[in-house]
């Protein structure tokens, strides 16, 4: 798991051979949906999984969510537990912001505390990054607790993920040997949680309402700069600012279509709550109906009993 571009489907094809994963280039996402790939190494089985990140290029948070949360769900009911999850973050990033930062807030909360022991936090990119860049940014990962540190108290370990395939394989094999556990999510909606009520559709509400938030912000911002760069007489500043308010407006359409979105599944799973208890209140009167005409004719065969004359000898 991890964002766009941090190196998920590089990491599977190397481990894996397959060349028929798919990887995109720069920012753009070549993983829809979620998809598995089966290899061998040494004498077992690897069922290896690669999954959208929460920034995909094409599909909203929401959509990436009910993606992984219906797979997730029936790997559970199917008897099949995960050993692990290596989540890929690049240490070429200069900061830990924006959606690297929303999609390690999400991932956090689809896995919940219990699960962190079978966490593996990876580093990739080492390769374009100056050696003492690279440490100081990890270290900046490891002491920062909306990063890794939180989660490395919890039992994840960090690692460096380098393009070597049996340092690769190394990682994997330390899975093979970890007890199988169940994420928070699998556990929730096992329960009979709908999506809209887990811990990770909150999650997924609550920055969607902090990034529409901030986005509201940045364009009074870019009103007002505008109507100083009027002032000014600037028309190619104030075109550029034109230009920064449509993306904005943009932005906060796409946002509030999200929110709708998670409104109506929840409406939705609202609905089908109310008639499945009316149905079930409907088969209760029946049932009860049933029991009073079976106790109305015992009834009435007790009475019969006492009201008919003995036998004499």
């Amino acid at each position: 798991m991890g964002v766009t571009g941090a190196g998920k489907s590089s990491f599977i094809r190397r481990v894996t051979g397959n060349d028929g994963v798919l990887i995109g280039s720069g920012l753009q996402s070549m993983t829809q949906e979620v998809q598995s790939y089966k290899f061998e190494h040494d004498g077992k089985v690897y069922s290896i999984v690669d999954t959208p990140g929460f920034n995909d290029t094409y599909r909203s948070d929401n959509e990436v969510l009910k993606e992984l949360a219906d797979w997730l769900l029936k790997s559970y009911q199917d008897g099949v537990k995960i050993n692990g999850i290596i989540y890929l973050h690049r240490i070429s990033d200069t900061k830990m912001e924006g959606s690297a930062l929303r999609n390690l807030r999400m991932f956090r909360k689809l896995c919940g505390e219990d699960f962190m022991k079978n966490v593996i936090l990876g580093t990739t990119f080492w390769d374009i990054v100056g050696v003492d860049q690279g440490v100081a940014r990890e270290t900046e990962l490891l002491r920062t607790e909306s990063f890794f540190k939180v989660m490395q108290e919890q039992g994840s370990t960090v690692e460096r993920i380098l393009d070597d395939r049996e340092s690769n394989l190394a990682l994997l094999s330390r899975f093979a040997a970890k007890q199988p556990h169940v994420m928070r999510i699998q556990q929730e909606l096992f329960e009979g949680k709908t999506l809209s009520e887990t811990a990770a559709a909150s999650a997924v509400s609550r920055e969607l309402a902090e990034l529409q938030h901030q986005n509201l912000e940045k364009l009074s911002d870019v009103e007002v700069q505008a109507q100083k760069k009027i002032t000014r007489s600037s028309l190619e500043k104030v075109l550029t600012l034109h230009l920064e308010r449509k993306t904005f407006d943009s932005t906060i359409h796409d946002l509030s279509a999200q929110q709708e979105e998670i409104r109506e599944e929840q409406m939705e799973e609202d609905k089908k709550n109310d008639e499945r208890m009316t149905k079930l209140q409907e088969e209760k009167h029946c049932q009860d109906q049933r029991f009073q005409v079976q106790l109305n004719d015992l009834n009435e065969k007790l009475r019969a009993i006492k009201a008919s004359p003995g036998k004499r000898g």
